[in-house]
Protein backbone atom coordinates (compact mmCIF):
# COMPACT_ATOMS: atom_id res chain seq x y z
CA UNK A 1 0.00 0.00 0.00
CA UNK A 2 1.34 3.18 -1.22
CA UNK A 3 0.42 6.83 1.09
CA UNK A 4 0.17 10.41 -0.08
CA UNK A 5 1.44 11.91 2.57
CA UNK A 6 1.13 16.40 2.58
CA UNK A 7 2.75 18.58 4.72
CA UNK A 8 -0.30 21.11 4.29
CA UNK A 9 -3.96 19.28 4.53
CA UNK A 10 -4.40 17.73 1.28
CA UNK A 11 -8.21 18.64 0.39
CA UNK A 12 -10.29 16.13 -2.18
CA UNK A 13 -10.59 19.19 -4.26
CA UNK A 14 -6.75 19.17 -4.64
CA UNK A 15 -6.23 15.56 -4.55
CA UNK A 16 -8.88 15.47 -7.24
CA UNK A 17 -6.63 17.12 -9.66
CA UNK A 18 -3.90 14.32 -10.43
CA UNK A 19 -6.69 11.24 -9.64
CA UNK A 20 -9.59 11.62 -11.61
CA UNK A 21 -11.01 8.77 -9.37
CA UNK A 22 -11.45 11.19 -6.56
CA UNK A 23 -13.36 14.01 -8.70
CA UNK A 24 -16.48 13.27 -7.54
CA UNK A 25 -15.65 13.08 -3.68
CA UNK A 26 -14.46 16.77 -4.86
CA UNK A 27 -17.80 17.31 -5.71
CA UNK A 28 -19.83 15.97 -2.84
CA UNK A 29 -17.11 18.38 -0.84
CA UNK A 30 -18.97 21.29 -2.19
CA UNK A 31 -22.16 20.44 -1.65
CA UNK A 32 -23.90 22.95 1.44
CA UNK A 33 -23.79 21.13 4.73
CA UNK A 34 -21.27 18.11 4.03
CA UNK A 35 -18.11 18.39 5.64
CA UNK A 36 -14.76 17.24 4.19
CA UNK A 37 -14.44 14.42 6.97
CA UNK A 38 -17.82 12.79 6.20
CA UNK A 39 -17.83 13.40 2.38
CA UNK A 40 -16.71 9.90 1.85
CA UNK A 41 -19.32 8.53 3.15
CA UNK A 42 -21.49 6.11 1.57
CA UNK A 43 -25.01 5.25 2.71
CA UNK A 44 -24.26 2.26 4.55
CA UNK A 45 -22.03 4.60 6.94
CA UNK A 46 -18.73 2.74 4.88
CA UNK A 47 -16.19 4.93 3.97
CA UNK A 48 -15.27 5.41 0.18
CA UNK A 49 -11.87 3.74 -0.90
CA UNK A 50 -9.41 6.33 -0.06
CA UNK A 51 -10.41 8.45 2.26
CA UNK A 52 -9.10 8.43 5.82
CA UNK A 53 -9.85 10.95 8.82
CA UNK A 54 -7.88 14.37 10.03
CA UNK A 55 -4.49 12.22 11.86
CA UNK A 56 -2.24 14.90 13.76
CA UNK A 57 -2.57 17.70 11.44
CA UNK A 58 -1.91 15.66 8.48
CA UNK A 59 -4.56 14.52 6.22
CA UNK A 60 -4.13 10.72 4.64
CA UNK A 61 -5.17 9.74 1.25
CA UNK A 62 -4.42 6.30 -0.04
CA UNK A 63 -6.01 4.12 -2.92
CA UNK A 64 -3.07 5.72 -5.22
CA UNK A 65 -1.53 3.64 -7.62
CA UNK A 66 1.98 4.75 -7.91
CA UNK A 67 2.66 2.81 -10.88
CA UNK A 68 0.26 4.31 -13.30
CA UNK A 69 -0.53 7.96 -12.26
CA UNK A 70 -0.95 11.71 -13.72
CA UNK A 71 2.89 13.09 -13.07
CA UNK A 72 2.35 16.33 -15.14
CA UNK A 73 -1.21 16.84 -13.34
CA UNK A 74 0.75 16.16 -9.58
CA UNK A 75 3.38 18.49 -10.24
CA UNK A 76 1.37 21.38 -11.36
CA UNK A 77 -1.16 20.27 -7.69
CA UNK A 78 2.00 21.83 -6.38
CA UNK A 79 1.83 19.14 -3.09
CA UNK A 80 4.50 16.65 -1.52
CA UNK A 81 4.08 13.14 -1.56
CA UNK A 82 5.63 10.37 0.32
CA UNK A 83 5.70 6.94 0.79
CA UNK A 84 7.20 3.69 1.28
CA UNK A 85 8.44 0.46 -0.95
CA UNK A 86 9.77 -2.96 0.06
CA UNK A 87 12.14 -4.41 -1.59
CA UNK A 88 10.68 -6.96 -2.92
CA UNK A 89 8.48 -4.21 -4.94
CA UNK A 90 11.40 -4.14 -6.86
CA UNK A 91 12.96 -7.26 -9.08
CA UNK A 92 15.57 -5.83 -10.75
CA UNK A 93 16.71 -4.11 -7.47
CA UNK A 94 16.63 -7.55 -5.34
CA UNK A 95 17.99 -9.53 -7.87
CA UNK A 96 21.04 -7.73 -6.70
CA UNK A 97 20.73 -8.58 -3.17
CA UNK A 98 23.53 -11.02 -1.58
CA UNK A 99 22.69 -14.67 -1.77
CA UNK A 100 23.48 -14.82 2.14
CA UNK A 101 21.50 -11.81 3.59
CA UNK A 102 19.98 -12.34 6.06
CA UNK A 103 16.84 -13.83 6.00
CA UNK A 104 14.83 -10.83 7.67
CA UNK A 105 16.64 -8.49 5.74
CA UNK A 106 13.41 -7.03 3.99
CA UNK A 107 14.11 -3.26 4.04
CA UNK A 108 11.93 -0.62 2.99
CA UNK A 109 12.45 2.30 1.08
CA UNK A 110 11.19 5.80 2.24
CA UNK A 111 10.73 8.37 -0.74
CA UNK A 112 9.45 11.99 -0.70
CA UNK A 113 8.62 13.74 -4.18
CA UNK A 114 7.98 17.50 -4.83
CA UNK A 115 6.71 18.71 -7.99
CA UNK A 116 8.46 21.92 -9.10
CA UNK A 117 6.72 24.33 -12.17
CA UNK A 118 9.38 27.01 -13.54
CA UNK A 119 8.18 30.20 -16.39
CA UNK A 120 10.89 30.80 -18.56
CA UNK A 121 11.51 33.38 -20.23
CA UNK A 122 10.31 33.78 -23.51
CA UNK A 123 10.07 36.74 -26.60
CA UNK A 124 8.19 39.15 -26.12
CA UNK A 125 3.90 38.38 -27.77
CA UNK A 126 4.79 34.39 -26.70
CA UNK A 127 3.48 33.09 -24.06
CA UNK A 128 5.68 31.88 -21.24
CA UNK A 129 7.09 28.26 -22.13
CA UNK A 130 6.64 26.13 -18.50
CA UNK A 131 9.35 23.73 -17.46
CA UNK A 132 8.51 20.63 -15.00
CA UNK A 133 10.48 19.32 -12.28
CA UNK A 134 10.19 16.52 -9.80
CA UNK A 135 12.62 16.64 -6.77
CA UNK A 136 12.96 13.00 -5.79
CA UNK A 137 14.07 12.03 -2.18
CA UNK A 138 15.00 7.88 -1.47
CA UNK A 139 16.60 6.44 1.55
CA UNK A 140 17.08 2.88 2.46
CA UNK A 141 19.69 0.17 2.59
CA UNK A 142 20.10 -3.52 0.42
CA UNK A 143 22.49 -6.27 1.33
CA UNK A 144 25.32 -6.67 -1.21
CA UNK A 145 28.49 -9.29 -1.35
CA UNK A 146 31.62 -7.71 -1.09
CA UNK A 147 33.63 -8.36 -3.69
CA UNK A 148 37.03 -8.42 -1.75
CA UNK A 149 35.63 -10.99 1.22
CA UNK A 150 32.75 -12.17 -0.64
CA UNK A 151 30.51 -11.79 2.56
CA UNK A 152 27.12 -10.19 2.57
CA UNK A 153 27.31 -6.69 4.04
CA UNK A 154 24.57 -4.06 4.30
CA UNK A 155 24.78 -0.93 1.84
CA UNK A 156 22.95 2.62 2.58
CA UNK A 157 21.61 3.95 -0.48
CA UNK A 158 20.30 7.47 -0.62
CA UNK A 159 19.72 9.45 -3.71
CA UNK A 160 18.75 13.37 -4.25
CA UNK A 161 17.64 14.16 -7.59
CA UNK A 162 15.80 16.74 -9.51
CA UNK A 163 14.55 14.80 -12.83
CA UNK A 164 13.29 17.22 -15.50
CA UNK A 165 10.01 15.80 -16.82
CA UNK A 166 9.22 16.19 -20.54
CA UNK A 167 5.70 16.11 -22.44
CA UNK A 168 7.15 13.57 -25.27
CA UNK A 169 10.18 11.74 -26.64
CA UNK A 170 10.75 14.41 -28.79
CA UNK A 171 10.69 17.41 -25.90
CA UNK A 172 13.38 14.94 -24.11
CA UNK A 173 15.73 14.33 -27.06
CA UNK A 174 16.01 18.21 -27.72
CA UNK A 175 17.25 18.98 -23.99
CA UNK A 176 20.36 20.51 -23.86
CA UNK A 177 22.61 17.33 -23.17
CA UNK A 178 25.28 20.05 -21.00
CA UNK A 179 22.12 20.78 -18.46
CA UNK A 180 24.23 19.36 -15.04
CA UNK A 181 20.98 20.66 -12.95
CA UNK A 182 18.87 17.72 -13.70
CA UNK A 183 18.27 14.65 -15.90
CA UNK A 184 15.66 14.15 -18.39
CA UNK A 185 12.73 11.83 -18.48
CA UNK A 186 9.66 11.58 -20.28
CA UNK A 187 6.44 12.23 -17.85
CA UNK A 188 2.93 10.71 -18.74
CA UNK A 189 -0.09 10.73 -17.37
CA UNK A 190 0.03 6.88 -15.92
CA UNK A 191 3.49 7.31 -15.04
CA UNK A 192 5.53 4.54 -13.22
CA UNK A 193 6.79 5.98 -9.95
CA UNK A 194 8.06 2.62 -8.19
CA UNK A 195 10.32 2.19 -11.70
CA UNK A 196 11.44 5.12 -11.27
CA UNK A 197 12.41 5.28 -8.08
CA UNK A 198 14.50 1.45 -8.50
CA UNK A 199 16.06 2.50 -11.79
CA UNK A 200 17.77 5.32 -9.05
CA UNK A 201 18.48 3.28 -6.44
CA UNK A 202 20.03 1.23 -9.26
CA UNK A 203 22.46 3.81 -10.54
CA UNK A 204 23.36 4.67 -6.99
CA UNK A 205 24.25 1.34 -6.57
CA UNK A 206 28.39 0.78 -5.77
CA UNK A 207 30.62 -0.05 -9.16
CA UNK A 208 32.51 -2.35 -6.41
CA UNK A 209 30.33 -3.13 -3.45
CA UNK A 210 32.92 -3.77 -0.41
CA UNK A 211 33.09 -3.37 3.28
CA UNK A 212 34.88 -0.50 4.26
CA UNK A 213 36.56 -2.96 6.81
CA UNK A 214 36.54 -6.50 6.05
CA UNK A 215 35.75 -8.84 9.53
CA UNK A 216 39.56 -10.54 9.93
CA UNK A 217 39.76 -10.81 6.09
CA UNK A 218 43.68 -11.12 5.17
CA UNK A 219 43.86 -9.49 1.43
CA UNK A 220 45.37 -12.65 -1.15
CA UNK A 221 47.95 -9.90 -2.37
CA UNK A 222 49.42 -9.92 1.42
CA UNK A 223 48.87 -13.28 1.87
CA UNK A 224 50.96 -14.04 -1.19
CA UNK A 225 54.18 -11.40 -0.41
CA UNK A 226 54.02 -13.48 3.26
CA UNK A 227 54.81 -16.95 1.40
CA UNK A 228 56.85 -16.18 -1.41
CA UNK A 229 60.60 -15.52 0.22
CA UNK A 230 62.74 -12.19 -0.20
CA UNK A 231 65.48 -12.54 -2.93
CA UNK A 232 67.85 -11.29 -0.45
CA UNK A 233 66.89 -13.19 2.14
CA UNK A 234 67.99 -16.56 -0.38
CA UNK A 235 71.27 -14.37 -1.13
CA UNK A 236 72.24 -14.21 2.46
CA UNK A 237 71.35 -17.80 3.27
CA UNK A 238 73.47 -18.86 0.33
CA UNK A 239 76.70 -16.58 1.20
CA UNK A 240 76.47 -18.26 4.99
CA UNK A 241 76.80 -21.69 3.33
CA UNK A 242 80.03 -20.66 1.78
Amino acid sequence: MQWILCENLLTPEVFARYNPAFRGLAAQCRKPGVRAQDAGKVRQGRRAPGFLTRQQGVQRVRSVDFRAFDLFAFIRGGEPASGSIGLTDMPRLLAERAADAPADAGHLFRWRMQGVVRDEAVAAGQSPHQRLFVDLEVDGAVWLQCQRCLLAYEQPLSVRTRLEVARSEAEADAAPLDDDESDVIVGSRSFDLIAQIEDELLLALPVSPRHEACPDVVEPEAAQAEKKPSPFAVLANLKTKH
